[in-house]
């Protein structure tokens, strides 16, 4: 009798044992974590001076599903920018497609700002916009010849309109004319007042003593 127990007791176990096995392979990896990613973009990454950027930082789970709901920071690393830019915010709050959104001004300084998108539970993502230096005109003038001697003698005025990277400015309207309070002895006849595709205006100078 006792050992008819025994038995007894010795199935059910090993009928436990093979229950809490079952359904479940040795070589079954555990699942992995869904983890979030943070992506930032910025369009466009080049601009002028006092020109605009949308920046748009993104958070999903690493499967690619949005994650709403969450606050995201979109903020200059470092701080003050370069070209002395600025950020809006137009929403920390990720929208349904996980998007936050800023918009970037930059300033009147040439140089590379960097944007950053930083979330609590992610790696900070960074995003560079470059800033040219603000276009300014430089008008320069040349006469030849630079001396004359007798009555009407002419020599060759050319004004000459250029950006300060050596664009020329065409279309412009210039000038030619005697300065200062000295009293002129010679004449001025405009040639092309308006500049030219090579930002030229010309005009005709004639002594007169």
């Amino acid at each position: 009798m006792v050992k008819n127990r025994c038995c007894m007791y010795l199935i059910c176990y090993l009928t436990i044992v093979t229950c809490v096995g079952c359904g479940q392979s040795e070589n079954t990896p555990p699942a992995a974590p869904n983890l979030s990613i943070l992506t930032i973009e910025a369009k466009p990454t080049a601009v002028a001076a006092d020109a605009y950027s949308t920046i748009t930082a993104t958070l999903k789970t690493s499967a690619g599903a949005p994650i709403t709901g969450e606050k995201v920071t979109i903020d200059f690393n470092p701080k003050p920018a370069p070209s002395r830019g600025t950020i809006q915010t137009l929403n920390d709050i990720t929208d349904i497609k996980g998007n936050a959104t800023s918009i970037y001004k930059s300033g009147s300084v040439k140089g590379v700002d960097i944007i950053q998108a930083t979330y609590a539970n992610a790696d900070p993502k960074s995003v560079a916009i470059y800033v040219a230096a603000p276009d300014f005109p430089i008008l320069t003038i040349e006469a030849k010849p630079t001396a004359v001697v007798g009555v009407n003698i002419r020599s060759a005025i050319t004004a000459t309109l250029q950006t300060n990277t050596g664009t020329p400015i065409s279309g412009a309207n210039v000038a030619i004319e005697f300065t200062g309070a000295a009293i002129p002895v010679g004449s001025i006849t405009l040639g092309n007042n308006i500049t030219n595709i090579k930002g030229i205006a010309t005009a005709t100078y004639t002594s007169q003593c």
